[in-house]
This record gives C-alpha cells, sequence and structure tokens, in this order.
C-alpha cells in the first residue's frame, strides 16, 4: 500500500522560496560533510597560519548554512506585497554567499588562506572577489532589513524578535570592516616598499607581517596569543538566529501574566544585552587581549553588563506579575 502526501519536503520548499537562497543553503551542507571528511582525512596544514587546511571550509559551511537558512525563513514570514523585492535581495544575498563558500573551499582544496592572502596575482584576485563578492551581499542585505522591517507583521513579539537580529547582525557585518585594512606593520613594510604576503588580519596585537600565525583555539582558531576580531564577528552573525529562537521561546512559555508590551521588552533587553557582549569581545580584541586572558578590566564589564541585564529581565518580569495580580484583584 503506497500512501501519497501532498507535503512538500524541506528542500523543496526552500527551492520555492528562493532558489539561490536555496542553492546556498545546498551548497553549505554540501560542504560541510567535504571539509568534515578533510578534517579527519586530509593532515595538510594551511600555507603561513599553520591551522588544519578544512577548518576555515567546516567553519564558514556551518555559519553560511544557518544564515541561508535564516533568510529563508524570514523571507517566509514577509508580507506578499513586500515579498517580491525582498525575494530580489535574497538572491542577491544567496548568489554572492554560494560565490564565497565554493571560494572558500577552493583555497581549503588548495591548503591555502582565503582572506587577506596576496602570496601571489591569483591568490590576491581570489580575495579581491571574495571582497566584493561581500560588499554586494551587504547591499542586498540592508534591503533586506528595510523589507523585514515593513513586511513582518505576524506577532509583534516574534517581529521585534527578527528585526532585531537583522540590526545585530548587520552590526556584525559593521564590525568585520576593521579587518582588512592593513595593520601597522604590514602597512610600515608596504610604505617601504616591501612585499607583504598578508594584508589584513583578524588578529590585533601581532608584531609579525603575519599576524594571524600562530596559536589558537582548537577548530575554531581563534588566537590565544593576541586579540581577535572574529569572537566579536561570530558573536554578532548568529544573532539573525538567537534573538529570533529567543522570541519564539517566550511566546512558547504561555504565561498569562507576561503580555506582549512585557515579552517584546524582554526581547529588546536580550538584543542590548547580546549587542553589548559583542562590543565587549572586540574592545577586548583592539587592545590586543586573547579571549582567554580577559584582564579585570574586562572581566568587570562583562559582570556589569550580566548584572543589567539581569535586573533589567527581572524588573519587567516583576512589573509583569504586579500588573497581572493589580488586575486580577480589581
Amino acid at each position: 500500500m503506497v500512501i501519497h502526501t501532498n507535503k512538500p519536503n524541506l528542500l523543496m520548499q526552500a527551492w520555492h522560496i528562493n532558489k539561490p537562497l536555496a542553492t546556498l543553503v545546498f551548497l553549505s551542507s554540501s560542504i560541510f560533510f567535504l571539509s568534515l571528511i578533510g578534517l579527519f582525512a586530509d593532515p595538510r596544514v594551511t600555507a603561513i597560519l599553520g591551522t588544519p587546511t578544512w577548518a576555515k571550509t567546516f567553519k564558514f559551511s556551518i555559519s553560511l548554512f544557518f544564515y541561508g537558512s535564516s533568510l529563508l525563513w524570514a523571507l517566509h514570514l514577509i508580507e506578499p506585497r513586500f515579498r517580491k523585492a525582498a525575494g530580489i535581495a535574497a538572491s542577491l544575498i544567496g548568489t554572492m554567499m554560494s560565490l564565497e563558500i565554493l571560494l572558500i573551499a577552493f583555497q581549503g582544496l588548495r591548503a591555502q588562506p582565503m582572506h587577506f592572502n596576496e602570496t601571489t596575482p591569483f591568490d590576491a584576485m581570489l580575495w579581491q572577489l571574495m571582497s566584493i563578492g561581500v560588499n554586494i551581499m551587504l547591499l542586498g542585505y540592508i534591503a533586506m532589513i528595510v523589507l523585514v522591517w515593513r513586511g513582518i507583521k505576524h506577532n509583534p513579539v516574534l517581529m521585534w524578535g527578527v528585526r532585531a537580529g537583522f540590526i545585530v547582525t548587520l552590526l556584525s557585518f559593521v564590525q568585520g570592516s576593521l579587518m582588512p585594512p592593513p595593520n601597522a606593520i604590514q602597512e610600515q613594510a608596504l610604505r617601504a616598499g616591501q612585499t607583504a604576503i598578508m594584508v589584513g588580519a583578524h588578529t590585533v596585537g601581532s608584531s609579525s607581517l603575519t599576524p594571524d600565525a600562530g596559536s589558537g583555539l582548537p577548530l575554531l582558531g581563534w588566537s590565544t596569543e593576541h586579540g581577535d576580531l572574529r569572537i566579536g564577528h561570530f558573536i554578532g552573525i548568529h544573532a539573525l538566529q538567537l534573538l529570533p529562537l529567543f522570541a519564539i521561546w517566550l511566546l512558547g512559555r504561555r504565561r498569562a501574566w507576561l503580555g506582549v508590551g512585557h515579552q517584546i521588552a524582554l526581547v529588546g533587553i536580550a538584543a542590548l544585552g547580546y549587542t553589548g557582549l559583542m562590543l565587549l569581545v572586540t574592545w577586548q580584541a583592539l587592545r590586543g587581549q586573547s579571549i582567554i586572558a580577559p584582564d579585570a578590566l574586562t572581566i568587570g564589564v562583562l559582570a556589569g553588563l550580566i548584572g543589567a541585564v539581569f535586573l533589567s529581565s527581572f524588573g519587567v518580569v516583576a512589573h509583569a506579575r504586579a500588573k497581572s495580580k493589580l488586575e486580577f484583584n480589581q
């Protein structure tokens, strides 16, 4: 007996919503498995950096899978009258990010760094091509923010969770612009007419012309010797998933005393706290401080941030309970 169903699978649904974004999700998931095999089967290390050659491909395939999936989900929420324009912006993002993951995988296959690599004219050309693609993607993403802001009206709590996620992720893209310019050592070498094989860096505080070389956290690669701007960038990018998920979690709590206004306030506190964390680790990195060696000032600011989020959240919840009791007694 054969049971027929009219429900399309997830891949077909994604393809129907936006083909370039669906392609990005498919490519990222396929390259994830390729890189996972490479991590175990390929003992090579990346030239200059000394990191596992497939590590960057592995990390980016996961991030871009969630990025593309989140945008597909957001497109599904947008009202029909805004969906065509949002689809154009999303197609631009999907195309450029598909190019990015292919370039990263290609350089991983060659055991060459992708970012800031000026070793050969070919490597420099690939890096410039990726940089152009990222800037084009950013234009599409800004357009999507405008359309998401105007086009999602389903539920006010979810709406603000999605809006907050998009805005914080945009801030992380802005934070990423701190990495490509040459650092002081590289700039000095370039002015002296020397050849720099790496121009730009993820790390801050190294006196080397190849500042990203050196020890880092396993797989993540975040420097254990210097400040690392990738950490704030990573945190900010994934606001696109975590803040809407927090809004969905709040909606699932089904507390009669926690009204819509209070839920929106909690989403706002979460967004501000999340942004504060992104800015804190970026500030830490800009001071040349490794994530594993925070000083007293960094720890103090972190404690203050956690305290502010906790007290603000407690205040909102307490106000919601008090208001509910007052209304009940009346």
